[in-house]
């Protein structure tokens, strides 16, 4: 009984550490400014991607990642 309370335990401290681990990005550069139409490589903050009909699109000050139809 001891050790299913000691997985248990383990197990909820691991779920809140990943859940504590937050994914934010900042697009202001790496990405096009165009959507590519075909698979195009990028590099970010969190690493390189593979992006298609993904591109950068400045509004209300800053930038966002913005997909055209099909994406």
């Amino acid at each position: 009984m001891k050790r299913i309370i000691g997985i248990a335990a383990v197990m909820a401290l691991a779920v809140g550490i990943c859940s504590a681990q937050t994914f934010s990005e900042n697009f202001e550069s790496g990405l096009p400014s165009s959507a590519p139409s075909q698979d195009t490589k990028v590099t970010l903050a969190s690493g390189e991607w593979t992006v298609n009909k993904v591109y950068g699109k400045k509004d209300n000050g800053g930038m966002r990642a913005t997909m055209s139809q099909g994406g």
